[in-house]
């Protein structure tokens, strides 16, 4: 009898060898060598004549062809063939979806059309498509063993999809905010579709917007996260703006050029969170703001004011135009153009001018987009229009009083707003037991240089007064007074 002898570090290759092969043989008994699968070559494809459709192959022997195209996955290929008699959409399935590869093709061979892939990406999805009347299709079936195959391979009529699960019929974004809800589930990705990250999604719906201006754009999946892509260009020649592949976060923004047409292309991977429908806003905003300020709000009347402010924007605003209005309140819808400034090169802008009322000021920049609805918001600027000038003309005692004699000596009121002399009419009043009473019922008009003389009667002799000279123009629905002197009148 012969000894098998084994020493530490050695072991007899023969009898690892033997010893495999019995408990081959115990484990697997005997059976004939698997047949050649009737299709196993592009020229014996199986005709798929109806749908539904279903094919068995059992124990069946494949080999690769010299000539087999590159699919999504190399290996042993079972060939089929589809002519449809109408458009329709069609589900293909095998048995193995994670370990065979569907590849469809048009052309003859040796020259194939690669037109559909399935998986592409570790996320595998039912495999639809699109076929078109009057064209025949190969199905190239490839797995990475060549015996003993078990595979069934199906094909059936697919529901039809959204309305916008391909590129060429994209939906147009045309409102603002658009609120998107979709059910992908019977969506499917076109073989041109572009990889987002370097992976293919599954189940795509496509949106198309063109920018009126240059915006900020903001997409909001608060209701649950979806992979998508932002894209510019043409079908075939996309380039990417903008991709997430992951869930997180749920907000996601993005600068667009004015008149620029964006596509938006979401889709599955596995890993998108929310109850399966697609729920998001889509907002583009005018990302412009446009500060401003007023050196007084409270002044002369006849001086300036300067109105300052500072624009902030996507786009450089430096050597734009602001254009700076007035309201009479400001909620009016009527406005009028006070005057224009120039940003300078930090952004900034400035304008003088002299108000003639109280008014409600506000600033508009355009530099984005003209459309844009986006203004500063409105500032109030009171003017307080001290007219008042001077009363004089008098002598002093040693009391400090004005001294004035009734009937024989004018009393002389200067303007500070000589320009307005056609407009403004001058009353004076007089302080009896501190009540201000209107002295004379009609208005005096002041001269070419802003002055106007009054005689005054009707004082007590000897009794002190204030007096004080009180301006008003209903043109510019404009009322104030001077400050008020003391005034002593003798006899």
């Amino acid at each position: 009898m012969e000894h098998l002898l084994f020493t530490r570090g050695f072991q007899s290759r023969a009898f690892l060898g033997a010893l495999a092969a019995v408990v081959a043989a115990l484990a697997f008994p005997y059976t004939a060598a698997a047949a050649p699968a009737p299709n196993d070559d592009f020229d014996s494809a199986t005709v798929i004549t109806s749908l539904p459709f279903a094919d068995i192959l059992e124990d069946a022997e494949l080999s690769v062809a010299g000539d087999d195209p590159a699919g999504c996955l190399p290996g042993a290929t079972a060939w089929y063939k589809l002519t449809p008699s109408a458009n329709q959409r069609v589900k293909f399935t095998t048995s193995a979806p994670y370990s065979v590869a569907l590849d469809l093709y048009t052309g003859t061979r040796g020259h194939l059309v690669h037109v559909a892939c399935n998986p592409r990406s570790y996320f595998v999805p039912p495999f639809s498509v699109d076929l078109d009347a009057g064209v025949t299709y190969y199905l190239m079936a490839s797995m990475p063993w060549t015996t003993g195959v078990n595979l069934t391979v199906s094909a059936e009529i697919a529901p039809p999809g959204p309305a916008n699960d391909d590129f060429d019929s994209a939906t147009d974004i045309n409102s603002q905010p658009f609120h998107i809800s979709v059910d992908p589930t019977d969506a499917i990705d076109s073989f041109d579709d572009p990889a987002v990250a370097g992976s293919y999604l599954a189940r795509t719906v496509w949106y198309r917007w063109t920018a009126p201006g240059k915006r900020r754009v903001q997409i909001d999946m608060s209701k649950g996260a979806w992979p998508f892509g932002v894209y510019t260009g043409t079908r075939g020649s996309l380039t990417p703006v903008s991709v997430v592949y992951y869930s997180t976060p749920q907000r996601y923004e993005f600068d667009a050029a004015a008149g620029k047409t964006y596509y938006l292309m979401f889709g599955t991977n596995g890993t998108q969170s929310g109850d399966g429908v697609l729920d998001l806003s889509f907002s583009a905003k005018g990302f412009s703001n446009v500060s401003l300020d007023v050196s007084h709000s409270r002044i002369v009347y006849g001086r300036s004011i300067r109105l300052s402010g500072h624009v902030t924007a996507l786009s450089d605003p430096a050597g734009d135009t602001v254009s700076i209005y007035r309201r009479t309140s400001p909620g009016s819808v009527s406005r009028f153009l006070v005057g224009t400034a120039i940003v300078d090169a930090e952004g900034n802008f400035s304008l003088k001018f002299k108000p003639d009322r109280n008014w409600f000021y506000d600033v508009r920049w355009a530099g984005d987009d003209q459309s844009l609805g986006d203004h500063s918001g409105t500032r109030s600027v009171k003017v307080v229009p001290r007219l008042a000038g001077r009363l004089y003309r008098f002598h002093h005692t040693a009391a400090g009083y004005k001294i004035y004699r009734p009937g024989t000596t004018p009393l002389y009121v200067v303007t500070i707003a000589p320009h307005l002399r056609t407009e403004i009419g001058v009353r004076l009043q007089v302080n009896r037991g501190g009540i201000w009473q209107r002295y004379a019922s009609e208005a005096f008009a002041p001269d070419k240089e802003g002055v106007m003389a009054v005689v005054i009667h009707g004082l007590s002799v000897g009794a002190p007064y204030r007096i004080r000279a009180v301006y008003r123009s209903d043109g510019y629905h404009l009322d104030a007074h001077s400050s008020w002197s003391y005034l002593k009148v003798l006899g």
